[in-house]
């Protein structure tokens, strides 16, 4: 088993990225060196076998996803202890996500294994997000929520592959973009 960890992750592009990290350094300026603004498809994990594998079985993803939309309209909040601010897709986008969710374990499954065996991956509760601001503090939290609740939120982004990001000295990178299949457009 490697010690690297990896996720699976979509990166929205620079536009999506800069209104996000706008909020980020508001709310969370730690996050902004580590990882950049995603929505995580895989949380993290290690690989049971050689990368190349892993790649491999990834790369059938190609023909399996088509491009699609996210759109953000909310800003939303988990408080199970770890009071999470996130943007929130809405409900089409959230499908479009679950869909891309289930096929990416399907392939990696045999691959992997997770960094945290008693997480689950489930994708009733797969609730997939932007993250502002993690490991907020309870008496701050409910400023977060304050300060975002009212907010409206109109940000979208045609998703068109995902990456593989490896965590090293403790920054997440991009190993490999994975390109959707593209219809033709003859």
């Amino acid at each position: 088993m490697s010690s690297e960890k990896f996720f699976i992750a979509i990166i929205p592009p620079q536009a999506i990225v800069d209104y996000i990290d706008n909020y980020r350094r508001q709310y969370n300026k730690d996050c902004l060196t580590s990882v950049p603004p995603h929505i995580t498809v895989y949380p993290p994990f290690y690989l049971s076998n050689p990368e190349s594998e892993l790649i491999d079985k990834l790369n059938k993803i190609q023909v399996q996803i088509s491009p699609f939309r996210v759109s953000f309209t909310s800003f939303d909040f988990f408080s199970c202890g770890n009071n999470v601010a996130y943007l929130k897709p809405d409900s089409e986008s959230t499908i479009q996500l679950r869909n891309l969710c289930k096929i990416t374990r399907s392939l990696i499954s045999g691959e992997i294994i997770d960094v945290w065996p008693n997480y689950p991956i489930n994708l009733d509760q797969y609730s997939p997000h932007c993250t502002i601001a993690e490991q907020i503090s309870d008496n701050e939290f409910s400023k977060v929520r304050q300060d975002l609740e009212p907010l409206s939120v109109n940000q979208g982004f045609d998703v068109n592959s995902i990456f593989l990001l490896n965590k090293h000295q403790g920054k997440w990178s991009t190993v490999l973009e994975l390109n959707f299949n593209t219809p033709d457009t003859h």
